[in-house]
């Protein structure tokens, strides 16, 4: 191909026009399927070329470019290479985050149905592109944009720091459905018992006030002795005569019954559904222990509670339920740990280990990488235009 080239340049030199050149070309047979090309040309080549375009520009949108991260005034080969390396660090980060914080997103779009993915992929998508642009703008720092860079060595940190705190809530997400599912169906359990409670607090005046009544007459009763003339009188209309201690007083109508009695009716009264409930939830709760699984044993005790919050595979019908769960379950990990108990994060602390120092590594590299002098003279526009000079005076020479 060289050799072909270089005969092309010597039978071509001595043709004084264009219009003379195409006529040579086209008269002369070593040229023929120069001709035939492009008299003919491939029908394919033009899909394909657009194909070829298409692809790189959806490369460029999630990739970081490694020619962003230097100028055009003076570039070497060293640069080349490492912003190569600069640019892949960030691509591989970004890459990275995006995949473990797509179960998030695809939880916080659960109830758009098929468009879940579709929606969590796009948002993800732009996050990673704004990720690589603000690594971008940071690498192009240069006397004049200073304050833009820093801004977007801003965004560049923050957002590499966010995504890698969500990769550890992501991963929850991902690997641990049942445990999800089961620290749900146990505060479902505690809500059921703080509901039993509350039939306690209902608001009864009758009962209210016949107990003050009764605590009333007990401090006077109290407060006389013995031989003091009201006390057999106080004492018959708290709890009747002394000799009716052992009396069934349930038959007897509630407004005859002494003041005490009443108090006590109308406390039974009011506490039976509170009692009734209590004593049904302790006994069903002997089967929560028999059975060692909260999800199980509110599907068999409180079944209508269990299917308006879980599929009948058991995970959770809410995808934001869910996420939260997965924060809190991350934050309480967190809030326990010890140096003896790094184990107890499992596959969410690796993941975030490693979304850290992946992010991390790639911010440092890349915040060094705009300090460098061979980049700060690649955007230098004194550089470049030296450059052009020189080269427009080697021009004219040749």
């Amino acid at each position: 191909m060289t050799k072909r080239i270089k005969n092309y340049y010597l039978d071509t030199a001595s043709i004084p026009d264009i219009d003379a050149l195409i006529t040579y070309i086209e008269d002369n047979p070593q040229y023929s399927d120069i001709v035939e090309e492009a008299k003919n040309p491939k029908k394919t080549s033009e899909k394909e070329n657009k194909l070829t375009k298409c692809g790189k520009n959806i490369v460029n949108l999630v990739i970081a470019n490694p020619k962003d991260f230097y100028g055009r005034a003076l570039v070497s080969k060293n640069l080349e290479q490492h912003s190569r390396i600069t640019a892949g660090s960030v691509s591989v980060s970004s890459f990275f985050n995006f995949f473990m914080n797509n179960p998030l997103l695809f939880y916080a779009f659960s109830s758009f149905g098929i468009f879940s993915w579709l929606c969590a992929l796009i948002t993800n998508g732009l996050i990673l592109r704004f990720t690589n642009l603000c690594a971008t703008a940071t690498s192009a720092r240069k006397r004049g944009n200073r304050g833009w860079s820093n801004w977007a060595l801003g965004g560049t940190i923050s957002l590499n720091l966010l995504q890698s705190l969500v990769s550890g809530v992501g991963t929850e997400l991902m690997l641990n459905q049942s445990g999800l599912s089961q620290l749900k169906a146990k505060e479902l359990i505690e809500e059921q018992k703080a509901r039993v409670e509350e039939l306690k607090n209902l608001d009864r005046p009758e009962y209210e006030e016949a107990k003050a009544l009764c605590e009333g007459g007990e401090r006077e009763l109290n407060s006389l002795n013995r031989g003091h003339p009201r006390w057999d009188s106080l004492y018959v209309r708290l709890y009747g005569q002394w000799g009716e201690q052992k009396k069934d007083w349930s038959r007897v109508p509630l407004e005859q019954l002494p003041v005490c009695r009443q108090s006590e009716r109308l406390r039974t009264e009011a506490f039976k559904g509170y009692e009734t409930a209590k004593a049904e939830l302790e006994e069903k709760l002997l089967d929560r222990n028999r059975l060692g699984d909260d999800l199980s044993f509110l599907q068999y005790a409180f079944p209508v509670v269990h299917n308006a919050n879980f599929k009948p595979n058991g995970s959770l019908q809410s995808g934001i339920e869910a996420s939260r769960l997965a924060i809190l379950l991350f934050i309480e990990r967190f809030a326990r740990l010890d140096v003896q108990n790094m184990a107890a994060l499992g596959f969410p602390g690796l993941f975030l280990l490693l979304s850290l120092l992946t992010s991390g590594f790639a911010c440092a590299m890349t915040i060094q990488h705009s300090k460098r002098e061979d980049v700060q003279m690649s955007f230098n526009d004194a550089v470049q235009q030296q450059r052009d000079c020189l080269l427009e005076e080697l021009r004219q020479q040749l």
